[in-house]
């Protein structure tokens, strides 16, 4: 009779870890319940949100919904289960948004768990039961899928047009997806000098060519291209309520669950500074805008949290191998945890 093998990586305990954590804690805040009720509607009238039904002083105003699927899959776990459901279902989707991160890692175990559990800290202030959750989930395959393309070590980008479509239609921030893509065809577009003239060395024309047809997918929905200027037009409403909404503001650094941002963001440059290769400009684009955004507005802090473990742990990957052998003590963590 063959011994049964069971063995537990550390980065699945991680995952684990933030599954609990994440499916524990209360997920709806206030606009879960706008999102519930919306959810609702369109079910009892059998129709999408085109107006906005329940606002005292925008009522009657044209508003799309591009979340639709997600208010009605909210509104029917809350259903099935209340408050514990949604609890569940926020725990399933952000824990996979990081098994999506933790592919795109490098290094050894102990890195790439430390690093998955201090970018959920940070990811973790919106880890609510609303559209918005979708886009994090998105914006980790979409990182995934172009990370594995960087290296050479998979081409799944043909799965990208699919999927903008699903992301289009679940939240109305599908244009991070069209600046990731930009920011990697950018990042890994070498130009050199020849002579005294610039010429092109490596252009990936798969990224660049790929563009229009996301731009395309990102139309396939129920208010077709009117969809695209959502996120500007909801940034225009915001920017003059921004002073009066906490989300919309710079993270507030003096409450106590906002610091893994500040110590993921010290954390990377600190890695990066001491890591004798020169840093790509893919790395530099992605830290630099993420953190941008987060730094420019709170609720921009989750998406930082996918993007800066992926740098942190590639440049700290050479790091920890050289301490360990150096070492005196050499102690590695095995593959496994548990082996029988």
């Amino acid at each position: 009779m063959r011994q049964l093998r069971v063995s537990i990586e550390l980065t699945h305990l991680a995952l684990l870890g933030i599954f609990l954590l994440s499916a524990a804690r209360v997920s709806p805040d206030p606009d879960t319940w706008w999102h519930l009720n919306a959810g609702k509607w369109m079910l009892e009238h059998g129709e999408l949100l085109r107006v906005d039904q329940f606002s005292y002083t925008r009522l009657g105003e044209p508003y799309p919904a591009p979340g639709w699927p997600v208010q009605i899959l909210l509104y029917l776990v809350y259903l099935a289960g209340g408050i514990g459901g949604l609890n569940l279902l926020t725990g399933l989707v952000f824990t996979l948004a990081f098994y999506f991160i933790s592919k795109a890692l490098s290094g050894n175990e102990m890195l790439k768990a430390s690093a998955l559990i201090l970018g959920a800290a940070v990811s973790s202030l919106h880890a609510s039961a609303r559209p918005a959750l979708l886009t994090l989930l998105f914006s980790a395959i979409f990182l995934w899928v172009l990370e594995d393309y960087r290296w050479g070590r998979s081409n799944r980008l043909k799965l990208l047009p699919p999927l903008m479509v699903a992301w289009a239609n679940s939240h109305g921030l599908a244009l991070i997806g069209f600046g990731l893509v930009g920011l990697y065809a950018l990042g890994m577009t070498r130009v050199e000098k020849q002579g005294t003239k610039l010429a092109l060395a490596s252009l990936p024309k798969n990224l660049y060519i790929l563009i229009p047809f996301l731009l395309l997918a990102a139309c396939i929905n129920p208010y077709g291209p009117a969809l695209l200027l959502y996120p500007l037009q909801a940034a225009s409403v915001h920017w003059e309520a921004a002073q009066h909404i906490q989300e919309w503001q710079s993270p507030d650094f003096h409450r106590s669950f906002v610091q893994p941002f500040i110590w993921l963001l010290l954390l990377t440059l600190a890695v990066v500074g001491a890591n004798r290769k020169r840093l790509a400009l893919t790395d530099f684009l992605l830290v630099a805008s993420f953190a941008y955004l987060g730094l420019y507005s709170a609720r921009n802090v989750a998406l930082f949290g996918l993007a800066a473990p992926i740098v942190l742990t590639r440049a700290g990957a050479p790091l920890v191998e050289a301490w360990i052998r150096l070492s005196p003590k050499r102690s590695v963590a095995p593959k496994s945890l548990f082996r029988r």
